[in-house]
């Protein structure tokens, strides 16, 4: 992590503009958006489906910009995905969190997730390892 942050510049050389906002549109909001419709005609439903969609929303990882950085592969670049990605990824993470239970509600698609832990039903399959009612 301390490469990556070595290596992040808030001006980036204008050739390396292009690609970042590139890869961070794909990443942050194109691959949800096609994660969605493809988990959905797996069938995936419920938390599978809003795990499915909400973890292709995530920014880059860290480890693979450290190991482009190790490889000199367009090292600014691969710290700058990083870096304004996990800032950038605060606007659609939380958006989508909020907007697939509804979504979910809103279509009939499996159960959406419950806000309030008291609605909960006691059946086995909601139950927690540690509860023992």
């Amino acid at each position: 992590m301390l490469a990556v942050g070595l290596t992040i510049q808030l001006k980036l050389p204008r050739d390396e503009v292009k690609p970042l906002a590139v890869g961070l549109l794909l990443r942050l909001l194109v691959l949800p958006a096609l994660a969605w419709p493809l988990s959905l005609a797996f069938g995936l439903r419920g938390e599978m489906l809003q795990a499915n969609v909400l973890e292709s929303a995530m920014p880059s990882m860290i480890t693979a910009a450290a190991l482009a950085i190790s490889h000199q592969l367009a090292p600014g670049l691969a710290a700058a995905l990083v870096g304004y990605g996990i800032l950038l990824s605060l606007v659609p993470l939380p958006a989508g969190a909020w907007m697939l239970p509804r979504w979910a509600l809103l279509r009939g698609v499996g159960n959406p997730v419950q806000e309030n832990p008291s609605q909960a039903s006691h059946s086995p399959r909601t139950r927690t390892p540690l509860s023992m009612s």
